[in-house]
């Protein structure tokens, strides 16, 4: 599809929806955001620019129209997590170009164990987990046939230097009575899983999670 056309139809998706007669119920404002909404939808799909950048002009149009102020149309971006998320997927997409020219590739992200089971007590945690095994799928799908496999490891209870203190409390044995094999992780119990994934024994793997927890959260106890 020429270039041009994809953007007539992205703007077209918008002028149609602000050409239809306001709904009853429904504030102006809303109506036009839904119409960017359903427009950087659309460019998404028929992608004009990368997908990402079209985010961003859908942002930018938010507050050139006047929808919402420059710092209300902003106000998402500054929770942390969006950005945690975008950085992991600008980062693999800078990552996958030159994988790309060499028909060779491994990315490997770290998802922490509530992206794929709900906790109650880390509702923020679980959401931007999900959001990374998600960009692992899809990317893993995308780039598969040219060479590139993205997968992920999860990550159960691992000691380190930040958090070694706290498995000596009552809190943290508590926590580790929940694990099956009773005890907390080396960050070198990593290393099996992530040797496989970047070397040509993972050939045929590409989407895959692999947990390494010490059955945590396999167990319903």
């Amino acid at each position: 599809m020429p270039l041009a056309v994809r953007w007539l139809v992205v703007a077209g998706s918008a002028a149609l929806i602000l050409a239809a007669p306001l709904p009853a119920g429904i504030t102006a404002q809303s109506w036009h955001l839904f119409a960017i909404f359903v427009a950087t939808i659309v460019g998404s799909i028929v992608r004009p620019v990368p997908a990402g950048a079209i985010v961003f002009l859908g942002v930018a149009a938010i507050a050139v129209t006047g929808t919402l102020s420059p710092r209300e149309a902003l106000s998402g971006y500054a929770d942390p997590l969006v950005w945690l998320v975008l950085c992991a997927f600008f980062m693999s997409r800078a990552a996958v170009l030159p994988m790309m020219a060499q028909k060779w590739g491994r990315i490997i992200n770290t998802i922490g164990g509530a992206g794929k089971e709900p906790d109650p007590y880390m509702f923020g945690s679980g959401i931007t987990n999900s959001a990374l095994l998600n960009i692992t799928k899809s990317l893993s799908t995308e780039f598969g046939e040219d060479g590139v496999h993205v997968n992920a490891i999860c990550p159960g209870y691992i000691e380190t230097e930040m958090n070694s203190a706290f498995w000596k409390t009552p809190g943290g044995q508590k926590l580790i009575d929940r694990i099956p094999q009773r005890r907390i992780g080396k960050p070198e119990h990593l290393d099996g899983a992530l040797l496989l994934l970047a070397s040509d024994a993972g050939e045929f793997m590409t989407g895959s999670v692999i947990t390494v927890d010490g059955g945590h959260t396999v167990n319903t106890l």
